[in-house]
């Protein structure tokens, strides 16, 4: 035999081999996988078993978790517990009021088994529904289903829930419970007034760093959304909470045409769905808005300077400022700029300029959070001149530690964002 058919023959003898080993190691995965989902699926009915074997108020609602190790594997259970009506609707999906003491619920009950190297085999499941005693659905007691939703509406599992009463009169019922994988929990048998068909209870979220959609309102151990429900005997109440982690905002407040900005101006932030829809909200500053925990509106919010109904300018002109869940957006906010001169008016004689003269503005018809504001970061030169940013609207404008010139008001400016120039006023002092 020659080198290259001794070389030829090896090579042959080594594809046989490999082909060979493939199988092998294909052969040992399939029985391995094989093993592993028989395991998983005895812990699988060990878990239903177990919850069946459970007195029927004692099985956890939402989602529980927990370990098993068989030989060398360790399998990871995870075990949800939900209730559902007699026609298959989940207790998050059936329309308040629907519930009815002689329609009887269950509680579904979905094991789900997985372990490592799973090698895309799918997870064991197994699932089953149990009726509870007749005694457990009082008709005189209601029912509560709260879901909790992020920005985007899809389900946020593992939330807690907590459900205080709301009545001296009620039972004493203080509970909370975690959302299972569709955003829901369950709160079933909840005693009412006695005597009546309703009873009053507090339902809140209380995660920090995030914030509820409807109040606006960040949750923290004094501020929380807290909303009385009202729950009718032998119905279902549903709640639902859209509920997200904060967003901020920090703006930075500049002239149109350029222009020291007066100091401690107010700014509006307005979205159709914030403050309950009931309109723009005003914080005092800039750095009172940016300490401010926002809900994180896909839609983003419209920013303006200014606390005057004339000081929105409306449409396109305002700021807008997209919302992320646990990012700080920032943006510049125009404002009106216009340019001053300040001049000493004798009572006969020329006039001459007046500088180092700090200017005063007050806004014109309206209700301000405050009746002035100073441009404290810039004074007039040598000509007596200096270019000032104000919200739009009219301002009164006058100098500090001044009186206007003889027979004279002090003048008013109109700011809009309309203007193609800064407009100029010339303000006459003593």
């Amino acid at each position: 035999m020659t080198l290259v058919e001794l070389l030829v023959a090896i090579s042959i003898m080594l594809i046989v081999f490999a082909g060979v080993a493939a199988g092998a190691s294909s052969g040992l995965r399939l029985a391995r996988g094989n093993t592993n989902r028989i395991v998983a699926a005895n812990v699988a009915d060990r878990q239903i078993s177990d919850v069946r074997a459970m007195e029927f108020a004692d099985i956890p609602q939402g989602t529980v978790s927990g370990t098993v190790s068989q030989g060398a594997v360790t399998y990871t259970w995870t075990r949800e517990a939900e209730m559902v009506f007699a026609d298959g609707e989940e207790s998050c999906e059936t329309p308040s009021g629907a519930f009815n003491a002689g329609r009887l619920s269950f509680l579904r009950v979905v094991v789900e088994i997985t372990w490592p190297r799973m090698e895309g085999i799918a997870p064991v499941r197994s699932e089953t529904l149990i009726e509870p005693p007749v005694a457990d659905y009082d008709p005189y007691r209601g029912h509560l289903a709260v879901k909790v939703t992020d920005r985007d509406g899809a389900p946020v599992s593992g939330m807690t829930v907590y459900l205080r009463n709301a009545d001296a009169s009620t039972p004493s019922t203080n509970t909370f419970d975690t959302t299972d994988s569709d955003g829901c929990v369950f709160f079933d048998s909840l005693p009412v007034i006695s005597g009546q068909t309703v009873g009053n209870y507090h339902v809140w979220l209380n995660r920090s760093g995030w914030v509820d959609r409807a109040s606006g309102l960040t949750d923290t151990s004094t501020q929380s959304p807290r909303p009385v429900v009202n729950v009718v005997s032998a119905q279902l109440r549903k709640v639902e909470f859209a509920y997200d982690r904060t967003a901020r905002l920090d703006v930075n407040l500049a002239g149109r045409f350029g222009g020291t900005a007066a100091t401690g101006l107010p700014v509006t932030i307005a979205n159709d769905n914030y403050n309950n829809g009931n309109g723009p909200v005003v914080f005092g500053t800039v750095s009172a808005l940016a300490g401010t925990a926002l809900h994180p509106f896909t839609s983003g919010f419209s920013v303006w300077a200014g606390d005057c109904p004339a000081a929105d300018p409306g449409g396109t002109d305002r700021a807008r400022l997209a919302t992320d869940p646990d990012v700080t957006a920032s943006g510049t906010v125009l404002m009106g700029t216009t340019a001053v001169t300040v001049r000493r008016q004798p009572t006969s004689g020329p006039s001459s300029p007046v500088s180092g003269a700090t200017i005063v503005a007050e806004p014109v018809g309206c209700t301000s959070r405050q009746p002035s504001y100073t441009v404290s970061g810039a004074t007039t030169d040598t000509g007596g001149q200096v270019t000032i940013a104000l919200p739009y609207g009219q301002w009164r404008l006058r100098v500090h530690g001044r009186n206007p010139a003889w027979f004279t008001a002090w003048p008013t400016v109109t700011l809009s964002p309309t203007d193609g120039t800064p407009p100029s006023v010339v303000v006459a002092v003593r």
